[in-house]
């Protein structure tokens, strides 16, 4: 085979295996974009969980503490009822 014709061969070859790995890439480029989006919604669904999960946890911790702020204030008032000689209910 003459070096012209085995290069033009080679250089065929050369071509169809670039554009083989173009379409590839553009196949596995849209299906990459998909499951970028499908994390990406993903992730923001769990974020926005957490930050629900999140404000519950400062509410009910908040609500514990006046609860307990409120016990202890009565509590207060009582002792103090107490350490005066008052003990009519």
């Amino acid at each position: 085979m003459p070096w012209p014709s085995f290069f033009d061969q080679m250089s065929g070859y050369s071509r169809a295996n670039l554009q083989l790995t173009e379409a590839a890439l553009s196949a596995l480029g849209g299906a990459l974009e998909t499951r970028v989006d499908l994390a990406r919604r993903q992730m923001i669904s769990l974020l926005s969980g957490l930050g629900l999960v999140f404000l519950s946890v400062l509410y009910l911790y908040g609500a514990l503490y006046l609860s307990v702020r409120r016990v202890l204030g009565d509590l207060d008032a009582v002792m103090q009822r107490v350490a005066a000689g008052e003990y009519d209910g």
